[in-house]
């Protein structure tokens, strides 16, 4: 009861999630002896010749220390197991993101004491969110299952495999140069290039990859890891299949593409962006006939942004349906007030993005802004 005490009196109020190795130390059997040496002194004190009553208390006394030895036997096994969870992944049986954090601690100090370079490969999975949606995610995790034993087979023994959640894994490697992880990427891309065969289907699949390089792509986990997402970002965009590594132009990019990004939520109530007209003239007649609402977009400290660089940024951030609306609201008003001075009326073109044809309602969208315009269709 003492025991029993002293752990209620250091119990506090707020728990938090952490995985220490005194928690899965064997308990001291010291209590446990020290139980049998009384039994075994107070039989001795009556001499052997113990009533019933003493001999059901001494049994009880054993009955109790085999139960809590089967209890403790039981609640070893279990923290066993949820030490097993804390750092494994139960899809794949890989380890997970808190051990690839706790090795990549390790790895970091060990390079710096020996200076010793070591690689993260940073691998996802190409359209897997296609398979999930058409096929459901049992295929899908499957396949991630799969594809986790590929990685295996492909790799050395001493290279650290770890599933950071999803469709993502992280490979860390030692001791490897760039050409060693250049072969090393080209053989996991070749992993996946035999079709995967699940539950009656035959999938397709391919992936990218991302490598960081320490010391020469950073000094710390953070930045490492930061930049293998970046270089991972990188492999994709220019098309799937494939593996690039980091470099500082990579850094520069993702930096101007968010900025791209930030200034063109601002950009409409900043009065930011203008349309130009080009004309459409007829060669024969030389009669403008027609015009097209050209996108242009000036930002305070990026200068004048070219459409073709912030358009497709607009379009994965799905900002280009509410600067459509805008440009459309403003092609037929500026279109509505050349009429209203005296200009013959021109048909205006104005591009439209397949985000806009994609949300529901788009062609009320059209005839409300004719509406609010006073345009004539």
């Amino acid at each position: 009861f003492i025991g029993v005490g002293a752990y209620a009196k250091a119990m506090k109020p707020e728990a938090r999630w952490e995985v220490r190795e005194n928690a899965f130390k064997r308990p001291s059997v010291f209590p446990f002896v020290n139980v049998l040496i009384l039994c075994l002194l107070a039989a001795s004190s009556y001499g052997w010749q113990m009533n019933a009553l003493a001999w059901g208390l001494i049994l009880t006394f054993l009955l109790i220390i085999g139960r809590l030895l089967v209890v403790l036997y039981r609640n070893e096994k279990l923290m066993l197991e949820y030490k097993n969870l804390a750092y494994h992944d139960p899809l794949t049986g890989l380890h997970n993101r808190v051990r690839f954090n706790e090795d990549l601690g390790a790895c970091l100090e060990q390079s710096r004491k020996n200076g010793e370079p070591f690689a993260l490969l940073l691998i996802d999975l190409d359209r897997l969110k296609a398979v999930n949606d058409t096929l459901g995610h049992p295929i899908g995790d499957q396949i991630i299952r799969q594809t986790a034993d590929r990685i295996r087979r492909a790799v050395a023994v001493q290279d650290k495999l770890y599933r950071l959640g999803g469709d993502e894994f992280i490979l860390m490697t030692a001791g490897g140069t760039q050409a060693d992880c250049e072969r090393l990427a080209r053989q996991l891309l070749a992993s996946a290039a035999e079709s995967y065969k699940v539950s009656g289907h035959e999938i397709a699949m391919t992936m990218s990859i991302g490598i960081s390089l320490y010391p020469r792509d950073g000094v710390s986990g953070e930045d490492l890891l930061k930049h293998a997402d970046s270089a991972l970002n990188h492999a994709k965009s220019g098309g799937v299949n494939g593996y690039r590594f980091y470099d500082s132009l990579i850094s520069e990019t993702m930096k101007r593409k968010m900025a791209i990004e930030n200034g063109l939520r601002k950009a409409i109530d900043r009065n930011q962006l203008s349309l130009a007209y080009q004309p459409k003239v007829d060669l024969v007649s030389r009669e403008i006939v027609g015009m097209e609402a050209l996108l242009r977009w000036r930002h305070p400290e990026l200068g004048s942004v070219s459409p073709a660089e912030f358009i497709p940024i607009a379009e994965e951030s799905d900002l280009i349906v509410s600067i459509g609306e805008w440009a459309l609201r403003t092609a037929c008003a500026q279109n509505k007030r050349w009429q209203k001075v005296g200009y013959a009326p021109l048909c205006v073109s104005v591009n439209v993005s397949v985000r806009q044809f994609q949300q529901e309602g788009f062609d009320r969208t059209v005839l409300q802004t004719l509406r609010f315009t006073g345009l004539s269709p």
